[in-house]
């Protein structure tokens, strides 16, 4: 096995061991959270879980594309982690900004997704461009089911165009992906459109 498919592999499992992770600390935590005062709409246990994710996942997602950005070996790949360090920032304010102290309710495991993000950066950066490409496909399989469930959930709510940005914003960063994989002239087109454009 060559050194590239040990780093592929590695962020494979890193990303999937993050969300079993995640998923079993929301799990042992739920009970605490629902105990505060928490808004109505966000009591739903399988909302306070895909909550969590959100947070977390922007959190690692800041800083894996900020280390892939900072170490691209090309130009071509620096523009490509820009761009998605740029969107995952700005969706990582707009999660704080929307659920304001709600969200500092789950960011007691911030250090362990800061952790996988820089270590998921880190072995990114070390991958040929298809399979960095290939990986950001790969990897928001693992979110979108969580950001279908928020949207979906919030529908028709006064957090229905967040929800549905941050649905929006993990498809535009896998079709990203399929279309640097089929050498699409433009790749960045769905996040570029995101960019600046959160609902208030």
């Amino acid at each position: 096995m060559s050194r590239t498919e040990i780093a592929y592999d590695a962020i494979t499992f890193v990303y999937t061991k993050n969300i079993s992770a995640m998923a079993g600390r929301t799990r042992r935590k739920l009970r605490a959270v629902a105990d505060h005062d928490m808004p109505d709409d966000l009591l739903d246990r399988a909302v306070i879980r895909s909550v969590r994710v959100l947070v977390e996942s922007e959190v690692a997602g800041v800083r894996a594309a900020g280390f892939a950005e900072r170490h691209a070996r090309t130009a071509r790949d620096r523009t490509i982690w820009a761009a998605l360090h740029e969107l995952e920032d700005q969706t990582l304010a707009a999660v704080y900004e929307h659920l304001g102290d709600d969200a500092a309710r789950f960011a007691t495991t911030e250090w362990l997704a800061n952790t996988v993000g820089a270590a998921s950066g880190a072995a990114v950066a070390v991958l040929p461009h298809q399979l960095q490409m290939r990986s950001l496909v790969i990897v928001t399989k693992l979110f979108v089911p969580h950001f279908r469930k928020l949207d979906e959930h919030f529908a028709g709510s006064s957090r229905a165009a967040f929800f549905s940005y941050v649905l929006a914003h993990e498809l535009a960063i896998a079709e990203l992906g399929r279309r640097a994989l089929a050498h699409d002239d433009d790749p960045l087109a769905p996040v570029e459109a995101l960019l600046g454009n959160v609902p208030k």
